[in-house]
């Protein structure tokens, strides 16, 4: 037991023995080696943290709340019972409203059902004639990075994909207004212009997909 004690202390302090019997260091256990490798390490440079500024939207012109839903029931095709039924609220001018609850409750239903992405399956839902929606999804990065390339192949930027979600609206974006748009998201330069969607980092890629919601309240 001490002969085995005292080998475990030699390697450990690097007491080491070669086969012919003779003690030797290892590098590692050298002065001020691990000093002059760590000086070595390249750390990889961090993203500069970005601000992002989701200015409020004007008032409306004219009287009346923001959405109403009266009795809004939904069931999805071919399932037996509904998902939501007789749910029943308003969101006036100025109103905050957070919907609480478990995976499968229906909190991305309701939200689409606010949108207009879907329609209840009984029951009405009014909306201010002036309201403008934006909706940030949870599969919204998912649904940016889908498609990698356009029609002529080449693949889509932050840019690109700026300017042909404003172009499918029927609204014309002037290239430097865009860029001072994604800009202001951490987006700027080549980042923008150059790097495929699919090669952004993650927080790259949710501000990218976030800049509609964002920019339909400055419009």
């Amino acid at each position: 037991m001490v002969k085995s004690r005292q080998k475990k202390l030699d390697e450990r302090f690097g007491a080491e023995q070669s086969a012919k019997g003779t003690r030797f260091k290892l590098n590692r256990d050298m002065a001020g080696y691990h000093l002059t490798n760590r000086a070595e390490i390249v750390l990889q440079e961090q993203e500069s943290s970005v601000k992002l500024r989701v200015p409020s939207p004007e008032k409306l012109r004219t009287l009346g709340d923001l959405i109403h839903f009266d009795s809004v029931q939904y069931r999805f095709p071919r399932a037996k019972t509904p998902l939501l039924d007789n749910v029943t609220f308003t969101v006036e001018q100025g109103g905050r409203i957070a919907f609480v609850g478990a995976n499968g409750n229906g909190k991305s239903t309701l939200a689409k059902l606010i949108s207009g992405e879907l329609q209840p399956t009984k029951g009405k839902i009014v909306r201010h004639p002036l309201l403008r929606i934006g909706y940030f999804g949870q599969h919204s990065v998912e649904d940016l990075t889908q498609k990698q390339f356009d029609e002529d192949g080449r693949p889509i930027t932050a840019l690109s994909s700026f300017l042909a979600h404003f172009e499918a609206q029927g609204e014309k974006v002037v290239e430097s207004d865009a860029r001072a748009c994604l800009g202001s998201f951490g987006l700027q330069g080549r980042i923008a212009s150059d790097t495929p969607v699919s090669q952004l980092s993650g927080g790259q890629k949710v501000r990218a997909a976030s800049f509609a919601v964002s920019s339909m309240f400055e419009s």
